[in-house]
């Protein structure tokens, strides 16, 4: 069974059991206590998981996506090198671990939404970007206009490691009973234990740029515009001989890969969500048309 399915199904027994009993003490106690009782199962449960067939269907897919890449498009596989976590807050693990996980609903695997992964990107670049900041606004949208930049969700393909979900510990110390305490002394440890995703999963992602797009996005081939090492990349990239279309799938796929190595989503912060790239070989099909100058 779908380990999310399993946790679920095991979730529901308990509060179907707890319905029963439940005469003069509150349901959510029961559930609380019970679900609580039963975490370090679940988890070991979820850990000993054949998954096998969900990573072969979601590489397929992945496959699959690589052989109708556009011209416009490139894919690169990354290998998560700390443990992972986002969507805590949504998931099916969030009523039972009290921390979520984004799980996709038809494969059962966690992912990375594209949406997420582009605002990051974003972030980098206005980082490191100093050129016409109106520029950013075009390749990745705003609330009047489209970004020119697509990515889709990034799907785990395959394991480097021996299971792709993993068992992790969080220890609120400065919380007691779901609430901040106000005195150190009103401090009470209660470990809190949850899944997140296995460092060692190869996840592929796929980003795509509208062509008809390409002559206004220009300006960020210029060396210039960039500080940092960012400058010197840029340089190297515009001198080369290559069509302008495929120094910007270059360009944008040497920023995600340098995003992704610094973490992403909101807990990168605590160290979870950092990528290295797995397969050095860039996926693309660079167009035999150039485009401007």
């Amino acid at each position: 069974m779908r380990p999310d399915l399993m946790v679920v199904e095991r979730y529901s027994n308990i509060v179907l059991e707890a319905l029963k009993e439940a005469r003069g003490v509150k349901l959510k106690d029961i559930v609380k206590d019970r679900v609580k009782n039963k975490k370090a199962e679940m988890i070991n449960d979820v850990l000993r998981t054949r998954i096998e067939d969900m990573l072969t269907l979601s590489k397929e897919l992945y496959e699959m996506k690589k052989k109708l890449l556009g011209t416009n498009c490139f894919a690169l596989e990354l290998e998560l090198v700390t443990p992972g976590l986002v969507g805590i807050g949504s998931g099916p693990f969030k009523a039972v671990f009290e921390v979520g996980l984004n799980i996709d609903p038809v494969l059962g695997l966690p992912y990375y939404p594209g949406s997420g992964i582009k605002g990051a990107v974003r972030g980098f670049v206005e980082n490191y970007f100093e050129g016409d900041k109106g520029l950013i606004d075009r390749l990745f949208g705003n609330n009047e206009e489209s970004s020119a930049i697509t990515f889709l969700d990034m799907y785990p393909i395959g394991l480097n490691g021996n299971s792709l979900f993993k068992g992790l510990v969080m220890n609120p110390h400065y919380y007691r009973e779901g609430k901040p305490v106000k005195d150190e002394l009103d401090v009470n440890p209660i470990p809190v234990q949850y899944l997140g995703i296995s460092e060692g999963t190869i996840f592929g992602l796929i980003a795509c740029l509208k062509v008809e797009r390409l002559e206004e996005l220009q300006p960020l081939l210029k060396s210039n515009m960039w500080k940092g090492k960012m400058k010197d990349i840029v340089k190297s990239i515009s001198k080369s001989n290559e069509f302008t279309d495929t120094k910007m799938l270059k360009l944008i796929a040497i920023i995600t890969i340098a995003t992704l190595k610094k973490g992403i989503a909101a807990r990168s912060a605590k160290g979870f969500n950092f990528f290295e790239v797995f397969n050095e070989k860039l996926t693309f099909k660079p167009k035999s048309m150039k485009v401007g100058r």
